[in-house]
């Protein structure tokens, strides 16, 4: 399914698996390279084979640390989507958020996913408190997540994108003008692209 030679998961249908709010480390567990056999990536197998369609697992935002980590996140969450032959649901505000709460490059997250893995990425905005960033989808993106996502979009290519605002929401046109800026940001890639 994902292999760099398959047919892109974006062009197939596929199961979104994804947490809100998630205050753990994804899969809910330290990542440990001893962790990675056989779960949670046989369960992510398993999981598509029964439902027979391709799957997409998500990064998720973390608020904290496991001390005894052996990998990063984004090695982690590398090493099991090739490890379960799925793909990932990119969202970059959870990239944010974390590299906010953790200090780490979230460019260097980013340039160490699978680019063939990425079947959809997310944006949202997020609130800021004075020890740590939430990930709550009730404002604009903000400009830090715009140019992540600039950068995701000239890794993986064009991407199906969703804005993710579900509290606090505005007006329809508000949302409406906020999922256009996805576009020109495609849009400027790809005509830089072409120049």
């Amino acid at each position: 399914m994902g292999s760099a030679g398959a047919v892109p998961l974006r062009a197939t249908p596929a199961v979104i698996l994804e947490r809100r709010r998630c205050a753990a480390r994804s899969f809910e567990t330290s990542p440990k390279r001893s962790i990675l056999n056989p779960s949670p990536a046989a369960n992510i197998r398993e999981a598509s084979d029964f439902l027979e369609v391709p799957i997409c697992v998500e990064n998720v935002s973390s608020y904290a640390e496991f001390h005894a980590s052996e990998m990063t996140e984004w090695e982690f969450l590398s090493e099991v989507v090739e490890r379960a032959d799925c793909g990932i649901l990119l969202d970059v505000n959870n990239i944010y958020v974390s590299s906010k709460n953790h200090n780490f490059d979230p460019y260097e997250y980013l340039n160490n996913v699978p680019p063939y893995r990425v079947g959809q990425i997310h944006i949202a905005g997020h609130s800021k408190f004075e020890k740590y960033i939430l990930d709550t989808h009730d404002h604009p993106v903000l400009d830090p997540v715009w140019q992540l996502y600039a950068h995701a979009i000239k890794r993986v290519g064009r991407t199906a994108t969703l804005l993710e605002w579900d509290d606090r929401i505005p007006s329809f046109d508000e949302v409406h003008q906020e999922a256009l800026k996805a576009n020109q940001f495609v849009e400027k890639r790809f005509q830089t692209a072409a120049a």
